[in-house]
């Protein structure tokens, strides 16, 4: 059991993650791969905070801070 004050586990939250695009990649308003959620492309050098992640059947995702999602692949920066 934790011992951390509402405080403390505040304070202690994981440090967030950033996405930075390499090259123009689709982004999607469901986690899946059908034509009909794509609502727009990410441009390069572009950046968003990633606030999670979701794994299914199309394969794995990461949903941005835009309410958006894009595939977990290679063609962008995670830092």
């Amino acid at each position: 059991e934790s011992t951390l004050t509402k405080e403390q586990e505040i304070k202690t939250e994981p440090s967030k993650k950033y996405i930075i695009s390499n090259s123009l990649i689709q982004m999607r308003k469901k986690p899946d791969l059908l034509s009909t959620s794509v609502v727009g492309q990410m441009k390069i050098g572009t950046a968003y905070e990633i606030i999670g992640e979701v794994s299914n059947i199309y394969g794995g995702f990461y949903k941005l801070d835009n309410e958006l999602y894009v595939t977990k692949n290679s063609n962008y920066t995670i830092c």
